[in-house]
């Protein structure tokens, strides 16, 4: 099963609540269902018309049977999922939903919708000897480490969560349940004082889909940390494995396409000004210094190793201009009905996600990794 390493862990510790008193049941290990209730932070995104936000939640003091809080579902997400765990952005859409009822009903200081989003019923279904004056302990507890953190109106003045971070692992499920998992979510909000952005740190388990979520702490966290966790967890999963990280992958892609389109149109006017038109350098007639081969992978990372002059120096470009060399294809194209050229590039050609330029290949409309090797995408 994958588990988190020791560098995602200190990453996640540092951008953890250091000294903010933690809170829950007895044990902690189990949390709340959002299924049952709307109000208990139900698992759809369903609106209704006394639909608040988080603001309006935090600062008004919802009562217990309002409707569940409005999310932003376009908030940037890392997962970390062990074997045998499927988390989809639905199902993340429905940890993050319940999590924020909780701290709704944190916040209302609000006893009854605290026991609804905690699932208090399931609650007492798995750990019998919780009790309603167990639940009443940790909501004071979770009160006040709301209350050390000034997690208040003022600094919710936005109700979009900015970055959501998940790491999830398939446990033991209890007599009765055929599936359970247990999960650390940390939710970053588009809050920020003088020492960054507001976190909330919930741990959560699932029970055949019955989720059970409690507060862990709270803290503020720099966009610097953020950073650092993302590079982690992008690592432990060997590439990112959300779908803004594949955006981010393919504009860098873009990007570097372009870096190489210049250095290959600049090859070829100077070529031009010697006396080589451009199918002679695509051909192979021309002095060996303008040569680039069509339809050729080249490896950007060892310019020096590229006989074919013109190819060379796209790869120098590269090198000079990007974090990762890379690789890169030239294609012969037509272009408003002229012979044109294009230049694809990608960190790995084996199946990673590939750019282009001219006509950079939009997100909507990318089909999938590897090299096009001529193939043109408009």
């Amino acid at each position: 099963m994958k588990k988190l390493t020791a560098a995602v862990c200190a990453v996640l510790i540092a951008m953890s609540m250091v000294g903010c008193g933690s809170s829950g049941l007895s044990s902690k290990k189990h949390n709340k269902d959002s299924k049952s209730s709307a109000s208990a932070g139900a698992g759809d995104n369903s609106a209704s018309d006394s639909k608040k936000s988080v603001m309006d939640v935090i600062a008004g003091g919802a009562a217990a049977d309002d409707a569940d809080i409005e999310i932003n579902t376009d908030y940037e997400y890392k997962t970390l999922l062990g074997d045998g765990v499927n988390t989809d952005k639905a199902q993340l859409d429905r940890y993050v939903n319940s999590c924020m009822n909780l701290a709704k009903a944190i916040a209302a200081d609000d006893f009854e919708a605290y026991k609804k989003a905690s699932n208090f019923e399931l609650l007492k279904e798995l750990e019998p000897e919780d009790t309603e004056s167990d639940m009443q302990e940790n909501l004071d507890d979770d009160r006040d480490t709301f209350e050390s953190a000034s997690v208040r109106s003022e600094l919710l003045e936005q109700n979009k969560i900015m970055k959501v971070y998940l790491q999830e692992e398939k446990e033991d499920a209890p007599d009765g349940y055929t599936y359970c998992t247990g999960a650390y979510v940390i939710i970053v909000l588009e809050c920020e004082n003088n020492m960054g952005h507001l976190a909330l740190y919930f741990d959560l388990d699932s029970f055949d889909g019955k989720i059970l979520p409690s507060l862990n702490g709270t803290d503020t966290v720099t966009l610097e940390e953020m950073e650092e966790a993302d590079s982690e967890f992008d690592a432990e999963n060997g590439s990112g494995d959300s779908e803004y990280d594949k955006k981010s992958q393919l504009k860098t892609a873009n990007s570097n396409s372009k870096t190489a389109y210049v250095a290959l149109a600049e090859n070829l006017a100077d070529a031009e000004t010697c006396g080589y038109p451009m199918d002679s350098v695509f051909s192979g007639s021309c002095d060996e210094s303008w040569q680039v081969t069509p339809d050729k992978v080249y490896d950007a990372s060892d310019p020096e190793s590229i006989s074919e002059g013109g190819a060379k120096k796209i790869a120098q470009a590269l090198c000079d201009n990007a974090d990762d060399a890379g690789y890169f294809i030239v294609l012969r194209v037509q272009l408003n009905g002229s012979d044109g050229f294009a230049v694809q590039w990608t960190s790995d050609p084996s199946g990673g996600v590939f750019g282009q330029y001219p006509n950079a290949i939009m997100s909507e409309a990318y089909d999938g990794g590897g090299l096009s090797f001529g193939e043109y995408h408009e």
